[in-house]
């Protein structure tokens, strides 16, 4: 299997040794070779950690375990007291996000995983778990501690190359400002416009990137664009 091309971004984001970041992708994602790649990153430096999946599944590294959903039900963060660094695989339960969000604010780095292919969708989908009365307080309090969100497709390319679209954004303290003071919603219909700016890169502009690599062709962009319209702009931009 060819090896997976983290971005350089992201890797940078799994170094530090506390915070939340918020990893998107569903099963047409390669998301298992993301997370294959980041628990190598962590086994490189000695860090202890746990991922929580819907199956139980006999760890291949030596500093890790994998636990299911059903365990943290049953025992809490509490038995995990001893992981540096936790996977929150296929969240759709309250108190995954609780349980997330809680090991986060003691000073480990932990990363969500919602299946969905953008920030906004994992948003929204965190939102939904609580209350209306809830609900809120459980965003502000994840949004805090976030410092990037990563989204990837898994695409094939030209000459049968597998290939990855995404989209990356760092959480700036203006980031952050603009979802408390406008909303998601709000801040998806800015994102159709941003320009590069603090390092955000959408999915369109990911699927740009591919094409003028030549990694994919403009049909296969096409066909995978959330926002055609929105691609076809940059396009033109670009003289495509």
């Amino acid at each position: 299997m060819k090896e997976f091309l983290m971005p350089e971004v992201m890797r940078e984001n799994l170094a530090r040794r506390h915070g939340l970041l918020l990893v998107n992708g569903n099963r047409f994602s390669g998301i298992e070779k993301f997370f294959l790649s980041a628990i190598k990153q962590f086994e490189s430096e000695k860090r202890t950690g746990t991922v929580f999946l819907r199956d139980t599944v006999k760890s291949p590294f030596k500093h890790w375990s994998y636990k299911t959903i059903d365990d943290l039900a049953n025992s809490g963060t509490m038995l995990v007291k001893d992981s540096e660094v936790l996977i929150f695989e296929n969240m759709s339960k309250s108190f995954e996000v609780e349980a997330a969000i809680e090991c986060a604010e003691e000073g480990r780095l932990v990363i969500m995983h919602f299946c969905n292919q953008s920030l906004v969708s994992s948003l929204h989908k965190v939102l939904s778990l609580f209350s209306d009365a809830r609900a809120q307080h459980m965003l502000w309090r994840m949004l805090d501690l976030l410092s990037l969100s990563y989204s990837q497709y898994e695409i094939e390319g030209e000459n049968n190359e597998t290939v990855f679209a995404g989209e990356i954004i760092p959480f700036s303290p203006e980031i952050k400002k603009e979802i408390y003071s406008k909303g998601i919603d709000s801040f998806e219909d800015r994102l159709r416009n941003i320009d590069d700016e603090n390092g955000v890169v959408t999915f369109n502009q990911s699927l740009l990137q591919l094409l003028i690599r030549r990694k994919i062709s403009l049909q296969k962009a096409f066909e995978y664009s959330k926002d055609p319209q929105d691609l076809d702009s940059l396009l033109k931009k670009v003289g495509i």
